[in-house]
C-alpha cells in the first residue's frame, strides 16, 4: 500500500523513525522525543526517507 493511501492515526516506522498519519492532506508527523524533530512532513518526502535508508515501510496500526 502507498504511504498516501493510509487512514489519518495510522503509524508506520522506516528504520528506527516512526510517523504518524495527519487528518491533513496525505501529511505525517514524526514522533519523536523531542518536540523540535516532530513536524509534518508529506508522503513524498516519506518515500524520499525510505529510499534513502534502503527499507519499505513497516505497519504498526492501522486506524479505520
Amino acid at each position: 500500500m502507498r504511504l498516501q493511501d493510509y487512514s489519518a492515526g495510522t503509524r508506520v516506522q522506516i528504520g528506527e523513525r516512526v510517523f504518524r498519519r495527519t487528518t491533513t492532506g496525505t501529511f505525517w508527523r514524526e514522533e519523536h522525543r523531542l518536540p523540535g524533530n516532530c513536524v509534518s512532513r508529506p508522503s513524498v518526502s516519506l518515500e524520499n526517507i525510505e529510499q534513502a535508508a534502503g527499507v519499505k515501510h513497516v505497519v504498526l496500526a492501522v486506524v479505520r
